[in-house]
């Protein structure tokens, strides 16, 4: 039997309902469902222990332990993804107007890419540098890579249009 545990610190609530968990804490609050029916989530205390009694359950576990774990955080201090757009043909911009992330001009174009921005997610321009903050941590880099998908040069040679919007910093750490 595997078995690993997760200290909720104070202030943070933690409840697990049928398989969900939810956390609450200053920042906002989180759900996540657990279908695996191997595994065993439950709240012992001032933690919450996820235990399994098959041979593939541990590296399930420890998936689920990180879930918890940036849903933990997540609540307590929001992720911070920060990005930078880039050019060197087309004086690319970027802003936001209301749900509605815009790229402007991306490689001398007339149409301008639209992206809607998540529900949980806010995001701020300030000249070249995008900041994307949210208490889910998967939301906030989803909607990062969308955005670098979608200034991604096709269909020319790579190492003369480096043109986008890259990530430069992922949820505190550096790229």
């Amino acid at each position: 039997m595997v078995e690993l545990s997760i200290e909720i610190p104070e202030g943070i609530e933690v409840n697990i309902v049928n398989r969900t968990i939810t956390v609450k804490g200053p920042k906002g609050e989180l759900h996540r469902d657990f279908p695996k029916e191997y595994l065993s989530v439950v709240k012992k205390g001032n933690s919450v222990v996820i235990s399994g009694k098959v041979n593939k359950a541990k590296p399930i576990i420890g998936t689920f332990r990180s879930h918890i774990t940036n849903m933990i955080r997540g609540v307590q201090e929001e992720f911070t993804y920060k990005m930078r757009v880039c050019f060197s043909h087309f004086p690319t911009t970027v802003e936001v107007q209301g749900d509605k992330f815009i790229v402007k001009n991306f490689l001398g174009g007339s149409k301008n890419r639209e992206i809607n921005i998540p529900k949980n997610v806010s995001v701020t321009v300030s000249g070249k540098e995008i900041e994307i903050k949210s208490v889910d941590k998967e939301l906030a880099g989803s909607f990062a890579g969308v955005i670098e998908q979608k200034t991604r040069s096709r269909k020319k040679d790579l190492r003369i249009f480096q043109d986008g919007c890259y990530v430069i910093s992922k949820a505190g750490k550096e790229v």
